[in-house]
C-alpha cells in the first residue's frame, strides 16, 4: 500500500467485492499482474481510503509495452465503482459479503474522478482490452492516480497468452439457466 497523510492507495483483483467499509489490508499491494488471452478484456481494481476529505482528480493509464510491441492506452478505461444502498439481503442466503443494510458495489460510472469521503474505501475498476493481433509476451505500463494528497504511481504487468478468444459473430453460443 500507498500512505501519505491519511490517504492509502492500493490494489484489488477484479473479483473482490470492495465494501466501502474495507480497511485497508497491511500487506495490500501497490503492483498489479494479471493475464489475459487475445481479443480479451482484462480488470483489477484500484482501492483509495482516507483520513481526511480529498478528491481522486484523475486515472491515466499507459500504454502497456513489451518486446513484442504496445498495447495502447486507448485499449484501457478507468471507471469509479458506484454503490447501491441493500436494505435486506436476500432471503435465506447463506454466505453475504455484508450484512444489509449496506452499501454494495453494483455499477460502473463513467468517470474517474471521484470525492473520497471519510474513513469509507473508494474503488475504481480498471480494464485493458487486449487486440487480437497482440503479440504474446510480456508488457508493462503504469497507472497515475491523481489526488489532492499528490500522485500515486501503480505498476502494471500484464501476460499475453498466445490464445485468440473467437469473435462472439463467429462462435456458438448458448446459455442455459438452471433454477437453483
Amino acid at each position: 500500500r500507498q500512505e501519505t497523510n491519511g490517504f492509502s492507495l492500493w490494489t484489488e483483483n477484479w473479483r473482490k467485492n470492495v465494501l466501502k467499509s474495507e480497511l485497508v489490508p497491511i500487506s495490500a499491494p501497490t503492483a498489479v499482474t494479471i493475464s489475459a488471452a487475445r481479443n480479451d478484456t482484462e480488470a483489477f481494481q484500484i482501492c483509495c481510503r482516507s483520513s481526511v476529505n480529498g478528491e481522486v482528480l484523475s486515472i491515466k493509464l499507459s500504454d502497456l509495452k513489451g518486446q513484442g510491441g504496445t498495447i495502447s492506452a486507448s485499449n484501457a478505461s478507468a471507471r469509479t465503482v458506484g454503490y447501491y444502498k441493500v436494505l435486506e439481503n436476500t432471503f435465506e442466503l447463506s454466505n453475504p459479503i455484508a450484512a444489509a443494510p449496506a452499501m454494495f458495489p453494483e455499477k460502473l460510472l463513467n468517470s474517474d474522478k471521484c470525492e473520497i469521503t471519510l474513513f469509507e474505501t473508494q474503488p475504481f475498476w480498471i480494464s485493458y482490452y487486449i487486440p487480437e493481433d497482440a503479440v504474446p509476451g510480456d508488457y508493462n505500463g503504469k497507472a497515475t492516480v491523481s489526488t489532492t494528497f499528490g500522485d500515486y504511481e501503480i505498476d502494471i504487468n500484464l501476460k499475453v497468452y498466445d490464445t485468440i478468444i473467437p469473435k462472439a459473430s463467429k462462435g456458438e453460443f448458448s446459455l442455459e439457466l438452471w433454477n437453483q
